[in-house]
């Protein structure tokens, strides 16, 4: 195929459709999984709609802040079916005395996007993210990193609801950081935490010390992610009588705070699009088609146009929800370089 008959291709395209839209991964809910005792009385119509009910919390708890999801914790199940594109049922079956429904969920993103629209709320577009965890626990003076800090030792066996796209991976034992630590113990919220991960790959981290006395937990977050610091104070009661459960709860919501501190830096205003052109230089007679697929994998573009081409270049106008930085980031993960040369982005595939 030469550049003659790829023009030719675009073309057709272009009158066949102006807008090619993205494929909806985050509105995907999959593998939601409900039961019923057996019974004379089985209805299939109620489990499904109890999965419809589990499914819709498993989306709102993966994509809003938490404020958000009190709001929409309330809908109801009408609103919600009007809320769904499509489900499939993946298994369905009877097992120690109990009526078991698995299904995947697709919600449409057109009509939940207005929805969220009239109630003023933002979601966030959070894919997997990996993050390096380093836990100080301080009690009676005595700094504990590793073998004695039921943080530590405990951290990936306490599940929260929205930690399922998070990876944390907890700083290797090293003689070295401990030394650091203890030698900074009485002034742990200005070390440059970044020293402590300099040999990771990952940036994302989130440094916590936790001041344990007799009022409770006194924690403070120190956290590097998505390009930006953020810290916060957190305040959680704590029982010496029953201390397993008070370190399991206290996990629990430290999880849920990291979760909506990731959240708030993805977040994505329904109301607010935006609009950049890219200006793609044809090398390879596959390049166009290549950067469509790249485009319709990126949820956070709404659609896009082609606006000029030629035999060296093709103009592609994108419409997009969020920050323009994190847009441009997503895009360089697909493999494609961007030079920003007087204003116009310029667009390479690796």
């Amino acid at each position: 195929m030469n550049k003659v008959i790829l023009i030719a291709a675009i073309l057709m395209l272009i009158l066949k459709t102006e807008t090619v839209f993205s494929k909806n991964l985050i509105f995907d809910v999959n593998n939601i999984t409900v039961s019923s005792n057996i019974n004379e009385n089985y209805n299939k119509k109620n489990l499904l709609e109890l999965a419809f009910k589990k499914g819709f919390r498993q989306f709102i708890n993966k994509s809003l802040l938490s404020e958000d999801i009190e709001e929409l914790s309330k809908v109801g199940l009408d609103q919600i079916k009007n809320l769904i594109f499509s489900y499939q049922i993946i298994n369905e079956e009877n097992v120690d005395n109990k009526n078991l429904l698995t299904i995947n969920l697709k919600f449409d993103k057109e009509k939940f996007k207005n929805y969220l629209f009239l109630k003023n709320i933002s979601y966030a577009e959070v894919s997997e993210i990996s993050l390096i965890l380093f836990p100080v626990l301080i009690y009676n003076d005595q700094v504990y990193l590793y073998s004695d800090n039921y943080f530590y030792n405990n951290w990936n066996t306490i599940k929260e609801t929205n930690d399922e796209n998070i990876e944390y991976n907890l700083i290797l034992e090293d003689i070295e950081d401990l030394s650091y630590i203890v030698k900074n113990k009485n002034n742990l919220e200005f070390i440059d935490a970044k020293k402590l991960i300099s040999d990771y790959e990952i940036k994302n981290y989130v440094f916590m010390i936790i001041n344990k006395n007799q009022q409770g937990l006194n924690v403070y977050l120190k956290t590097f992610i998505e390009n930006k610091n953020v810290n916060k104070n957190i305040k959680l009661s704590f029982n010496p009588s029953d201390e397993k459960t008070s370190y399991d709860n206290a996990i629990y919501d430290l999880k849920k705070e990291i979760s909506q501190i990731i959240k708030s830096q993805n977040l994505i205003s329904v109301n607010v699009p935006s609009f950049i052109d890219f200006y793609l230089k044809i090398e390879n007679d596959s390049d166009f088609f290549n950067i469509q697929n790249i485009f319709n994998t990126i949820d956070m573009i709404e659609n896009y146009s082609v606006l000029e081409l030629n035999k060296d270049y093709v103009k592609i106008r994108i419409k997009y929800l969020g920050k323009i930085e994190k847009i441009k980031n997503k895009i360089i993960l697909k493999g494609v370089s961007i030079n920003i040369i007087d204003n116009e982005w310029r667009l390479k595939l690796n």
